[in-house]
C-alpha cells in the first residue's frame, strides 16, 4: 500500500522526521508467559514502513481505526519505546541514540492522568515538573502562572489534584506538557475528557501555541469534529501504513466526486431514472438513500446527468449538491486507499 503525501513538510529542517519505521512485537518467551496476562504468543507488526515530516508551526491530527499504530509512535518519538528498524528525528537528534534529549525538546501528554500527582496542587504538579527540566527560581514560578492562565486554570493553582474535576485534569496535563516550552507537543487524546466547550477552546489553545512558539503539534483525537476544527495536517493510519499525508482541505478536493441528491415525485419515477443513468454508460454512481431519492456521483458537469433523464424530468422535484462527510471519508481511505491515487490521476488525464 503506497501512502499518498500532500502539502506536508518535505523534511528541509523539519521538526519531526520519520523515515521507514518499522516496529513488531516479538512473542513473549515461554517462561513469561506463565507471569503475563495478555502474553505476545506471534510476532505483532504496529509499524511498517511509517515515514512522515512535521514543520515548525504545524499542527498535524494523526487519526486511524484501534490498532493502527497511533500510540506506538508516539511512544517511540518520546524514547518509551525502541523502533524495530528505521530512524526518527526531533529538531535533528536521533531518538535511538539521544533519547534523554530528545525528551527536553518534546512535551507529551498522555491519555490517562496517571502522569500527576493527585495529592500536590496544581503549582505544585508544575513545579516538580519544571525542576526536572532545569527551570528553577522566579523563571519557573512565572511560567508557571503563565502556563495555568493559558489553559484555563489560573485561579485554582492551589487546589490539589483529587478536587480537580476530569477536565480540569486534562487541562492540567496539557499545562504539564507546554511548560518547558518544547519544540514538539505530542498530544495522545487530549480533549477525551473535556466537555465540548472545553475541548473548542483547549484546540484554540493549541494552535496558539503552535503559531505563535513555533511548537510543532501531533495530536490524536477518535472526535472528528475536532480534526475539522483544526483544519490543519492530518495523517492516517491504518494496520501500521501511512496511508495519507497531508492538508485535510486538499483531501476533501481530491476524493470527492460531485455529488447531487435527486428527489422523485413518486417511486415509480425514481425507480425508471435510476433505469436510465444505470444503462446510460456515463461514468457515474447511483445510489438509492431513503425513499422517493438518490444520490449520483459523477465528474462531468449535471447537464449531461440531466440530459439521460429526458423524459423523467417532469418527476424530478428537487436537485442539490450532496458533501462528503470526514468519517465517511476516512472510511473510504481505510477500506481502500488505492482509490483515492487513482481517482486523483484520473482527474489530472481529465484535465
Amino acid at each position: 500500500m503506497t501512502a499518498v503525501v500532500e502539502g506536508g513538510s518535505d523534511g528541509q529542517g523539519a521538526v519531526v522526521k520519520v523515515v521507514d519505521l518499522h516496529k513488531v512485537y516479538d512473542p513473549s518467551p515461554i517462561w513469561m508467559r506463565f507471569l503475563l496476562r495478555t502474553a505476545v504468543r506471534s510476532p505483532v507488526t504496529a509499524l511498517d514502513g511509517l515515514s512522515l515530516s512535521l514543520g515548525r508551526g504545524q499542527v498535524m491530527a494523526v487519526v486511524g481505526p484501534n490498532g493502527a499504530g497511533k500510540s506506538t509512535l508516539f511512544r517511540i518519538l518520546t524514547g518509551l519505546t525502541t523502533a524495530t528498524s528505521g530512524s526518527v528525528e526531533v529538531c535533528g537528534v536521533d531518538v535511538a541514540r539521544d533519547p534523554v534529549q530528545v525528551r527536553r525538546l518534546v512535551g507529551f501528554q498522555p491519555t490517562e492522568d496517571q502522569t500527576l500527582y493527585l495529592r500536590l496542587s496544581c503549582n505544585e504538579n508544575l513545579r516538580f515538573h519544571g525542576r526536572l527540566h532545569g527551570l528553577r527560581g522566579r523563571v519557573l514560578e512565572r511560567r508557571i502562572q503563565d502556563t495555568l492562565e493559558m489553559v484555563g486554570l489560573g485561579g485554582v493553582g492551589e487546589r490539589v489534584g483529587f478536587a480537580l474535576s476530569a477536565g480540569m485534569r486534562a487541562r492540567l496535563n496539557l499545562a504539564r506538557a507546554l511548560l518547558h516550552r518544547p519544540a514538539l507537543l505530542i498530544l495522545d487524546e487530549p480533549t477525551g475528557a473535556v466537555d465540548p466547550v472545553g475541548s473548542h477552546e483547549l484546540l484554540q489553545v493549541i494552535q496558539t501555541a503552535a503559531r505563535e512558539a513555533s511548537t510543532a503539534v501531533l495530536l490524536s483525537s477518535h472526535r472528528l469534529e475536532e480534526i475539522e476544527a483544526l483544519d490543519d495536517q492530518v495523517a492516517l493510519l491504518n494496520k501500521g501504513k501511512l496511508v495519507y499525508q497531508g492538508d485535510l482541505g486538499q483531501l476533501r478536493r481530491r476524493w470527492q466526486r460531485p455529488t447531487y441528491e435527486l428527489s422523485f415525485a413518486s417511486w415509480g419515477q425514481l425507480q425508471r431514472a435510476i433505469s436510465v443513468l444505470t444503462a446510460s454508460g456515463l461514468p457515474l454512481e447511483v445510489a438509492r438513500t431513503d425513499g422517493r431519492e438518490l444520490t449520483v456521483s459523477f465528474d462531468g458537469p449535471l447537464g449531461e446527468v440531466l440530459s439521460q433523464l429526458n423524459g423523467q424530468l417532469t418527476g424530478l422535484a428537487s436537485v442539490r449538491p450532496s458533501t462528503i462527510s470526514l468519517r465517511d471519508l476516512l472510511i473510504r481511505l481505510v477500506d481502500s486507499p488505492h482509490r483515492l491515487t487513482d481517482h486523483a490521476e484520473a482527474l489530472e488525464e481529465a484535465r
